[in-house]
């Protein structure tokens, strides 16, 4: 921490001066490039997944970026309410503060910051609803193409600036790279770097002095409502050397038995989920086979991945902080556009296995549940069955449900984006759609805030099915039938509780709750804990029959308008 305080802005003067120096866009575009490796830039976005006319072979793709704002709070740059003007009020405040060591004078760094929140605004306007048809977002073309549609931006160059070769991409935001190009040659010089310093300080603030971090955590608390630490080195280790923590960690704390025992858990689930497919009253034969076909072809990866990732090429210095991360950047980056035009591999693990996170990606097939999230009240491997699969059974369902949501269901089973839904089947679905976007709109949290059931939907649903899929598997295990009581509570009853727990141990009601839940329920995909516990269960009848739900209690649904999905 000494070190890192005496050095002060030093680490980031050469990529200052390298972005000063360039003499027109088109240098600082290539500038743009050539820093992208470092993981700060965020004026375009850049990834490399399978390609969805194409499975089997890896694409680079070009995503909408653009803001500091996370996506949930994008109404914040048009609204005009007394909330949107206090986060774009805690931005600038951020850039100020960020300026103002760069040696700005006030009034200068306060110019500076409020044209860097107009220009967001323009790049926000473009961006589409993170579950915007899929089809839509697909938009590929050769990159000549892209250097003629988009020539401002130079696309040819800006790849090779980026170290990718590849002769086609991606562009998932066609309007927002079109605003882009045209922004380049409308906005000053002067303002385009400036946002370029601004993105780059505040993602770098991490490994910077205090007079970097301190205005970060500030900003974060106000619009997340926690307070952060100043310097976890515990979180550092972690997040920038995931397989290597992890690797220790799964040696050392996680036994064989819980990879097995999720394996069969996992294992369970899907039997249960094939077989409600066969049972459907709502799809025809022909999309049952399909839908089976699908959930039957799904990887399961589970707890950790079979091979770590190797850092051989990181190198470490003693003193060097700045220059470490930048290593692991480069590291990271590598590893990604090595990717470009391989095989899709399909094994290969997104996110960090010791964190207590879970996903499924449409292009793959595959789910994903973290080791770091098989502890209670999630899993044990000695606890009884109406724990497990009331927590990590629930999450594992709920994960496999979203290969039939509303956008799942529009990639097959090798993960390529292509409809496969008959008309008659497609109207049954938007029947669901409809039934459980009107019942969620109703549901509130602080007695009057209701959320967005349609940008919410899918998540809604993978909630309603992982409960449903998961509870039918605990009732067909060992002791889905015992009768016996644990602390007073049948298994059944345990089964739910354990539901509500997990799902509530994650988001705690914060001081500012409310506020916060304003600015970003019109965008958000997740509902607030409490319509995620209670809506599925107010669905559900085995939840009524444990607990005698009668019309008396708040919870209770009329049999004919609960949704009945699988």
């Amino acid at each position: 921490t000494v070190a890192i305080e005496k050095l002060g802005k030093v680490p980031i003067l050469p990529v200052l001066q390298k972005i000063e120096s360039a003499r027109n866009f088109k240098q600082l575009i290539q500038v743009a490039g050539e820093l992208y490796k470092d993981d700060f830039v965020r004026l375009f976005g850049m990834e490399v997944r399978p390609d969805k006319r194409n499975t089997a072979l890896n694409i680079v793709v070009f995503n909408q970026a653009g803001t500091i704002l996370p996506f949930i709070l994008k109404s914040a740059y048009t609204k005009e309410d007394s909330i949107s003007i206090k986060y774009l009020k805690i931005q600038s405040e951020l850039a100020i503060s960020y300026f103002r060591v760069l040696g700005e004078t006030e009034n200068q760094a306060a110019i500076r910051a409020g044209q860097i929140i107009e220009l967001e605004t323009k790049l926000t306007a473009t961006h589409l609803d993170r579950y915007e048809d899929p089809a839509v977002t697909y938009n590929k073309m050769s990159v000549e193409d892209a250097g003629n549609v988009y020539p401002n931006i130079g696309f040819p160059m800006l790849l090779k600036a980026m170290g990718i070769i590849t002769d086609t991409i991606i562009i998932a935001n066609t309007n927002y790279y079109k605003v882009l190009n045209n922004l380049l040659v409308s906005e000053t010089l002067d303002v385009l770097k400036w946002k370029i310093k601004f993105d780059y300080l505040y993602r770098a603030s991490l490994y910077l002095s205090n007079d970097f971090l301190l205005p970060r955590q500030k900003f974060l608390k106000a619009y997340r409502g926690v307070q952060f630490g100043l310097r976890d080195y515990s979180y550092y280790v972690q997040e920038l050397f995931r397989d290597l923590v992890a690797e220790l960690y799964v040696r050392e704390y996680v036994s064989p038995d819980v990879k097995q025992k999720l394996t069969v858990i996992a294992t369970n689930i899907r039997e249960v989920f094939a077989q409600k497919i066969r049972e459907s009253l709502w799809m025809s034969e022909e999309i049952k086979k399909i839908a089976t076909d699908k959930l039957n072809n799904m990887v399961m990866n589970l707890a950790y991945p079979d091979h770590w990732e190797s850092y051989n090429d990181v190198i470490i210095h003693r003193k060097q902080f700045f220059s470490n991360y930048l290593s692991i950047a480069h590291h990271n980056y590598r590893k990604t556009i090595e990717k470009i035009g391989k095989p899709v591999d399909r094994k290969q693990w997104r996110g960090s296995p010791i964190t207590t996170d879970a996903g499924y990606s449409w292009e793959e097939n595959a789910i994903e549940v973290h080791t770091g999230g098989l502890l209670l009240p999630l899993f044990d491997v000695q606890a009884d069955d109406a724990i497990n699969y009331g927590g990590i059974g629930t999450t594992i369902g709920h994960e496999m449900s979203h290969a039939f949501d509303d956008n799942g269901r529009k990639y097959d089973a090798k993960g390529t984006l292509i409809n496969w839904w008959p008309e008659k089947d497609n109207e049954a679905f938007q029947k669901i759609f409809s039934s459980m976007v009107e019942q969620y709109s109703n549901f509130t949290v602080y007695d009057s805030l209701h959320i967005n059931s349609k940008s919410t939907f899918n998540e809604n649903l993978a909630d309603l099915s992982g409960l449903i899929l998961a509870y039918e598997a605990f009732k067909k295990s060992n002791s889905g039938a015992d009768t016996i009581r644990i602390d007073g509570f049948t298994l059944n009853q345990r089964f739910f509780i354990t539901y509500s727990v997990k799902r509530g141990a994650y988001e705690p009601k914060l001081p500012g709750f409310a506020e916060r839940f304003k600015a970003w329920s019109s965008t958000a995909t997740h509902a607030p804990s409490e319509i995620r516990v209670n809506g599925p269960l107010s669905n559900f009848e085995p939840f009524y029959q444990a607990f005698n739900i009668t019309k008396s209690n708040r919870m209770f649904i009329k049999k004919k308008e609960r949704i009945l999905i699988w």
